[in-house]
């Protein structure tokens, strides 16, 4: 016993000396770490500081935390690629230890990098992998960050709906307490609200936003946001009035105070402040001598809006050029895209400009379109393999249920009710996810409708270039009658984003919009618009547009051939019963000639007229005896 007393002697001294080591390089490796989070060091000694920490520490899980660190140093400070090469080193280390919670650290950080590198595909790629996994582990706070950032990324891509769906979902699992996040999400589902042209929506989650609001500036870009919601709607005083909450709020932020100001301003000279003009000019120089070019930008774009209201067209023109060149500074392909098409609305481009006008419009859409592909394959491949997994178990499940019946015939009665109860509950869920996608298929369609209008106003701006490049009188005037066309079928999709029953429109501002948009063109105050439509009449969405167009042709015709220069009346009347739609369309001008033979025109003009009652199975009546009366009737359905 004696003998072996030394012996144990040494492995305690041993053991007691191995302990005190390993505690002296887990404290040497957390001074390093700590060292490395001395922001005020410069970024080559703070990553020297963290390598000497990773290298010396033989415990995985710090080695993992330094890593991590690591990658935030690099991405903190710009250094994108370095950032993406440490998270995928961390991704490796996580994976041999099969620590999930830094696995999915790794893929956000990647998918972090890769936004900011404005590669979104693989951004959205590595997001959506680190949405899986911190919901695997229930990391609430790091998986509503990870929706948040897929929302983001549909939003830049213009699928507001899904940025609407992903914030939602975000809201649901972020911790109460986090006002700071809750903040940032309700912003972001008002501006894709306000993008989607539900303003109701919008309004909310800005007022859910101010309650979470954290400090001064989250308070005034709250109040500019519903700011800037009222301009949409062209409420301009209450405009002003949440841009002055704003400013009262925002003291310190020099940059943001012109921003607000800038906004402000611009309300301002829709109201008719005469100092709008030359005070946009101030701020949009203010903001460009800050080094704010995006700023300044936004400023000279209001600028040429406000210009253009108030008919000054040469001086848009010249602010819209600077516009354009801010644009170019700031390599911004929207930028460049909104500029180029105030130029072309003011008929002032040249051909390169239209060239560069119709890539960047083109690349844009190419790329949105790639983009989304990419976004729906990665969505179908996780769902894919959810509903595999969803599909095992319902098997798994319908095995053992038929087992379970095998031993126990004498409970048959009992499973019976059950089964009834389950059925009864599977009918009122189905009845509860019908009304939620009726919700969801009308906001879709509010998108489409949306869609819809902008690629017709592109179509008008197009005929504007061309009208441009040939000066013909009569070339243009055909273009103004095609762009009037379009203009029939574009009002039909603006107006149906403002009813809250997207299957149909009211009559009276439809059709009275339309004529007055013809009265325009021509400007004969000799000749008198009359409309007698009822304003609780309504056209059903799929006949507006034959009756836009069929109205604008019309009008058209009696602006250029019913009167002489004496002038006359033009009347518009419009009914409905519970099968069909009756419009009338009267002038007291010269009527038809006696010639006149509809079915054998060669213009496309008051052809049109037989060709939609055809194809609507509808019915004309053309009288030009006294006058042109003209009686278009077309079922509200389609035999």
């Amino acid at each position: 016993m004696k003998n072996t007393f030394p012996f144990y002697l040494f492995l305690f001294g041993l053991g007691m000396y191995l302990t005190q080591a390993q505690n002296i390089i887990t404290n040497t490796s957390d001074s390093l770490y700590n060292l490395s989070r001395d922001k005020d060091l410069p970024v080559n000694q703070r990553i020297e500081h963290i390598n000497t920490a990773i290298q010396i520490t033989d415990k995985s899980i710090l080695k993992l935390k330094y890593l991590s660190y690591k990658a935030a140093i690099y991405g903190n400070n710009n250094k994108f690629a370095n950032a993406i090469a440490v998270s995928q080193n961390l991704f490796n280390e996580a994976q041999k230890v099969n620590d999930t919670f830094y696995m999915a650290k790794a893929n956000y950080k990647l998918g972090l990098n890769y936004k900011h590198q404005h590669i979104y595909d693989s951004s959205y790629y590595y997001f959506h992998l680190a949405n899986r996994n911190f919901s695997q582990i229930k990391d609430s706070l790091n998986w509503s960050k990870s929706l948040n950032n897929l929302g983001y990324l549909n939003y830049i891509n213009g699928n507001y709906y899904n940025t609407e769906k992903q914030s939602v979902d975000a809201l649901k699992i972020v911790p109460e307490n986090n006002k700071k996040f809750k903040y940032q999400l309700h912003m972001q589902l008002g501006i894709s609200s306000r993008e989607l042209q539900d303003y109701d929506s919008a309004t909310t989650w800005y007022l859910m936003a101010l309650k979470n609001s954290q400090t001064s500036i989250d308070s005034s870009n709250t109040y500019n946001s519903l700011g800037v919601k009222e301009q949409y709607l062209g409420n301009h005083s209450q405009a002003i009035h949440y841009f002055n909450k704003a400013l009262l709020i925002e003291t310190n932020n020099t940059s943001n105070q012109l921003r607000i100001r800038s906004n402000k301003t611009y309300s301002e000279g829709i109201l008719n402040n005469e100092m709008a003009i030359s005070d946009l000019v101030a701020l949009s120089q203010k903001r460009f001598n800050n080094n704010d070019l995006l700023g300044s930008y936004s400023s000279t774009i209001q600028l040429v809006k406000l210009l253009q209201f108030q008919n000054k067209n040469n001086e848009a023109i010249s602010y819209a050029q600077k516009a354009y060149t801010l644009a170019i500074r700031i390599n911004s392909a929207e930028a460049k895209i909104e500029s180029l098409g105030y130029l072309i609305d003011l008929k002032s481009i040249n051909n390169t400009e239209a060239r560069q006008f119709k890539h960047l419009v083109d690349s844009i859409a190419k790329a949105r379109i790639n983009l989304r592909t990419t976004f729906d394959k990665i969505q179908f491949q996780t769902e894919n393999k959810e509903k595999e997994n969803l599909q095992l178990k319902a098997d798994n499940t319908e095995q053992e249920l038929l087992t379970k019946e095998a031993k126990t015939r004498n409970w048959l009665l009992a499973f019976g009710l059950l089964a009834l109860c389950v059925s009864a509950f599977f009918i009122w869920r189905r009845y509860k996810s019908e009304a939620k996608a009726k919700i969801q298929i009308e906001k879709l369609q509010r998108e489409f409708h949306h869609r819809l209008k902008n690629d017709f106003r592109s179509i008008n701006s197009f005929i504007s270039l061309v009208q441009k490049q040939f000066p013909n009188t009569e070339f243009e005037e055909r273009l103004n009658e095609l762009k009037n066309r379009v203009t029939s079928m574009f009002k039909v999709h603006e107006m149906l984003l403002k009813e809250d029953d997207i299957t149909q429109i009211k009559s009276h501002p439809y059709l009275f919009e339309l004529a007055q948009n013809v009265e325009d063109k021509y400007k004969d105050s000799n000749i008198t618009l009359l409309c007698s439509v009822d304003k609780t009449e309504t056209i059903l969405a799929d006949k507006a547009i034959p009756f836009g167009i069929v109205l604008n042709e019309f009008v058209t015709n009696s602006y250029k051939y019913a009167f002489d220069e004496n002038g006359g009346e033009i009347t518009i009347d419009f009914k409905s019963d519970k099968d069909n739609h009756q419009l009338t369309l009267k002038d007291n001008g010269k009527g038809l000639p006696k010639d006149f033979d509809i079915d054998n025109l060669r213009s496309l003009g008051m052809s049109i007229i037989p060709m939609f009652a055809d194809l609507h199975n509808g019915s004309y009546q053309l009288d030009g005896s006294n006058g042109v009366c003209l009686i278009l009737t077309l079922p509200k359905k389609i035999a």
